[in-house]
C-alpha cells in the first residue's frame, strides 16, 4: 500500500497479516508517514504464520 494514500485517506489504524521484506511498504511507510497529513497506528504480523501459508499457496505469489 502507498503510505501517502493511507495518510491522505486519514486511516487511523492499519492492520496487516504478514510482513514482506522484499515488497513490504508498510515498514518503509512508517518512516515517511511524518511527512504526510496523518500518522496511523500500524499493527503487523497478525496471525502471521497462517497468513504466510495462504500467501505461499496462492496463485498471486510471483
Amino acid at each position: 500500500m502507498c503510505a501517502q494514500a493511507i495518510s491522505f485517506a486519514r486511516i487511523r489504524r492499519l492492520h496487516f497479516g504478514t510482513y514482506n521484506k522484499k515488497y513490504g511498504g508498510v515498514e518503509n511507510g512508517v518512516r515517511v508517514f511524518h511527512f504526510y497529513h496523518s500518522i496511523p497506528e500500524v499493527y503487523g504480523g497478525i496471525l502471521e504464520e497462517e497468513n504466510m501459508k495462504l500467501i505461499t499457496n496462492s496463485v498471486l505469489v510471483a
